[in-house]
């Protein structure tokens, strides 16, 4: 992932208990940033499918880790994520089911998945 000025990057164990830790933190940064309610709102739900996705993955490919960086600016924001620790290749690791791109498609301006990696990416409205 290239480093931006601005980039947050968080190390976590491949848990869905740190959820929350994740939605949180993109929530202060988009709020930080200017964002509107509804935009942190919907970065919020966009951050818990992706690290859902990733720990699901995780599971599968036998990551223990799964590292999230944040590129916020004033006008939109990116949340990368990527499972650390895997065993082998990636490349039949099931693709995002269809409900969690339907949540993406109603959250997100776009959203990106690729093995054991995937991206979302909002604009501000504001």
């Amino acid at each position: 992932m290239p480093v931006t000025a601005n980039q947050l990057t968080l190390t976590f164990a491949a848990d869905s208990r740190f959820i929350a830790t994740v939605r949180l933190t993109a929530a202060s940064i988009a709020a930080e940033f200017g964002f509107d309610v509804d935009d942190i709102e919907d970065l919020r739900v966009a951050a818990n499918e992706l690290f859902a996705f990733l720990v699901e993955t995780a599971e599968d490919v036998g990551g223990d880790q799964v590292e999230i960086a944040i590129h916020p600016s004033d006008h939109d924001i990116s949340i990368e994520g990527r499972v650390l620790g895997v065993n082998g290749t990636t490349h039949d690791v099931p693709a995002v089911d269809e409900l969690t791109s339907r949540i993406l498609d109603a959250v997100v301006d776009t959203h990106d998945f690729d093995g054991a990696w995937g991206r979302i990416h909002k604009r501000s409205s504001s």
